[in-house]
């Protein structure tokens, strides 16, 4: 990680060269104002590259846990877009302000935190700017904040109406940054599709661009897919094999049946690739039972078929030539009672005559259509016939 951080401290110090070059040249050329919108641009970007530097210079040195958070990332992200860095080099500086963020005290503090850099570019006086510090990684803001007005002296009173023209709410920060600590860095060698997902939507919230959020992914999903083929080969040693339902599988079976599976359905984007029927469904999410794949993953298949299958909602005619089909989920789900009385009713329908057929065939329908509302987006049932319980 350093390397990174070293290669991209030398493209910010090549920046700043260019910029000091590009404005002395435009300061002897600045006839009547003409360059005066460029050197302002000039002047933030140079603000934004000197920011950097002394930041990373700053916690490269000094270790990350000095109380400051970065929340710059959509800045963070243009320097990067814009650089011949690497993939792996992006997502190592990535990765270096997420890491010093956890472990820059944010998920202990008190609810506010003032921006330091906000106090020092607004011209906020140094002593009171290091006074303001000092509460921060002491811990003490909250305190200082709480105390009642009428017993402030007039200096800290000067104080307290700059923390709070400066303060920031951090429950937002708070967030972000244990999300992507319980998601990922406390996971590093264990993070699995869902967590990918939800780091992925961590960068889309925390302004990082799309091309580095790009070459950020492409390094999680690269280490990802490292870790499960060394675990698969570690599961499919030759003097070895998977130990399923008292079966044992081949090292030969195993990558038929993945690759059956994944030709149905994509389990890191939860997409189903082509249309399966109900009895296809079981089959195909107990081949992904036999070869372990977590609970969750299985779960997503059936529910992605599922709404293709409840797609559209069944009239009273459907309802009944399914009603056998059916009976098993039905009975799954129904209390005793209801099921009971389905059953009557189905016994009444052998001995009446057509009219009271129809109304028996009624009250079942009415019945079975009020169940299926409520199990429609539940899938305990099927997950049963996967492990074969019921």
């Amino acid at each position: 990680m350093d390397r990174s951080i070293d290669k991209f401290l030398i493209i910010l110090n090549n920046l700043m060269s260019e910029f000091r070059s590009e404005a002395f040249r435009l300061t002897l050329t600045n006839v009547n104002g003409s360059n005066n919108q460029e050197l302002d641009e000039l002047e933030l970007r140079s603000r934004e590259v000197t920011n950097f530097i002394k930041y990373l210079t700053v916690l490269k040195d000094y270790g990350e846990n000095h109380g400051e958070i970065f929340a710059d990332y959509n800045i963070l992200s243009w320097y990067l877009d814009n650089s011949n860095l690497s993939a792996r080099d992006k997502y190592n500086i990535i990765l270096f302000f997420m890491k010093k963020n956890t472990k820059s005290g944010i998920l202990e503090y008190a609810p506010i935190l003032v921006d330091l850099k906000d106090l020092e570019s607004r011209g906020v006086n140094k002593d009171i700017a290091e006074f303001i510090r000092e509460l921060i990684l002491n811990n003490k803001l909250q305190e200082f904040m709480s105390k009642k007005i009428s017993e402030m002296e007039l200096s800290e009173l000067h104080i307290y109406h700059i923390i709070e023209r400066f303060k920031i709410d951090l429950e937002p920060y708070k967030l972000v940054i244990s999300k992507i600590k319980d998601h990922y860095l406390d996971k590093i060698d264990s993070y699995d599709e869902i967590d990918m997902c939800v780091v992925e939507s961590i960068l889309d919230e925390v302004g990082v661009s799309e091309d580095s959020a790009r070459a950020f992914m492409s390094i999680v999903k690269k280490d990802y897919d490292k870790r499960i083929q060394r675990e698969s080969k570690e599961i499919s040693k030759p003097v070895e094999r998977l130990v399923v339902e008292s079966n044992l599988i081949s090292d030969k079976e195993y990558k038929l049946i993945k690759k059956e599976i994944k030709s149905v359905y994509d389990a890191y984007n939860r997409k189903l690739l082509v249309s399966v029927n109900y009895e296809e469904m079981i089959i195909i999410a107990r081949l992904m039972k036999k070869i372990d794949y977590p609970d969750y993953d299985i779960e997503n298949f059936i529910r992605e078929v599922m709404k293709t299958l409840n797609s559209e909602i069944m009239d009273s005619s459907e309802v009944w030539e399914n009603l056998f089909e059916y009976m098993d989920k039905y009975a799954y789900y129904m209390d005793e009672d209801k099921m009971n009385d389905v059953l009557e009713y189905l016994g009444e329908m052998m001995i009446c005559d057509d009219e009271d057929y129809r109304f028996w065939k009624n009250e079942i329908i009415k019945i079975v259509n009020f169940e299926r509302i409520r199990f429609n987006n539940k899938y305990d049932y099927e997950m049963s016939l996967v492990k074969g319980v019921k």
